[in-house]
């Protein structure tokens, strides 16, 4: 009789989140303001000294947008420019409007080819962000 014994290693790498030496995600966005009349973002390969950059998302995906802005610009991800929270897609979204934290937004199979963020107080402060599959 031949007995075989298998033996199996698994190795696992990963990264702590938010800890010393954590590794973002790379749907993860930093988003800070150009005074009061633009976004900036860093993270993802954005040129972080562009103003309101179009952003690209993907269909079932996840995208964490830190968000440090000085002051109050509530950000918003939302269908239409807008004031306030009118127009806000909220599909997916938490969080949609924070001025400080973190806004997740997984996006939906169903979501539009085009979404718009700004900023509830400054219409001006306003971006593109595709969607595609």
């Amino acid at each position: 009789m031949l007995k075989i014994a298998i033996l199996g290693l698994v190795f696992l790498s990963c990264a702590r989140v938010g800890g010393p030496g954590s590794v973002p995600s790379p749907n993860t966005y930093t988003v800070n303001n150009n005074g009061s009349g633009a976004y900036r973002f860093s993270g993802n390969g954005v040129n972080s000294s562009a103003d309101d950059p179009t952003l690209t998302f993907t269909r079932g995906e996840t995208y964490t947008l830190n968000i440090t802005t000085s002051g109050t610009h509530p950000f918003f991800i939302k269908t239409a420019i807008s004031s306030g929270s009118n127009d806000a897609y909220n599909d997916g979204v938490s969080n949609n409007g924070a001025t400080t934290g973190s806004i997740t937004f997984t996006v939906p199979a169903g979501a539009p080819s085009t979404l718009l963020y700004q900023c509830g107080l400054h219409t001006t402060m306003a971006g593109t962000i595709n969607i595609v599959d």
